[in-house]
């Protein structure tokens, strides 16, 4: 597919079916995050997959997104690692293109 193809036809997902997500859908998700160029190439992201249901309907109260939330089968959460940071603003950056890779 082109890339501008698929850039153009990318669109969110916020209803889910309840078939499980195999680990090797992840794990190919946190790899293209991991692709992702950063300044330095200090990488200064770290992921947490979430699947226990009593965490996340704990972390469902601290969005406005709750039912996105709690109706999906797996949660890939995205930290800045304060240890790998060396510009803030410029890391938080890395991070967006990150996450913007994954999806």
């Amino acid at each position: 597919m082109d890339i501008f193809e698929c850039i153009k036809n990318r669109r969110s997902i916020r209803k889910f079916t309840d078939e499980p997500v195999a680990d090797e859908t992840v794990q190919k998700i946190i790899e293209a995050g991991i692709w992702t160029p950063s300044e330095l190439n200090n990488q200064p992201w770290k992921f947490s997959v979430i699947r226990d249901k009593a965490l996340k309907t704990s972390l469902s109260t601290l969005t406005h997104y709750t039912n996105t939330v709690l109706s999906s089968n797996v949660l890939i959460a995205v930290f800045l690692d304060n240890s790998l940071s060396y510009d803030r603003t410029k890391d938080a950056q890395a991070i967006g293109a990150c996450m913007q890779n994954m999806l």
